[in-house]
């Protein structure tokens, strides 16, 4: 049995991919560029709020 692997979301430097293994196990890899992080379900959410956060921030400031 096999990793099945899904590409979420991908720029030129940059991709998040859904990984699924046999046993059920999920993991989001972040890739940047040489650098891939692994991340749990519930790690990559608060990832995605910090990310929510930053934009709201730089856009108030306009920086």
């Amino acid at each position: 049995m096999e990793v099945r692997e899904e590409v979420l979301a991908e720029t030129e430097n940059y991709s998040i991919v859904l990984l699924r293994d046999p046993a059920g196990e999920t993991i989001y890899d972040l890739n940047i560029d040489q650098i891939t992080i692994h991340l749990l379900k519930e790690d990559l959410d608060e990832l995605v709020e910090l990310i929510g956060q930053l934009k709201k921030a730089t856009q108030s400031r306009r920086l």
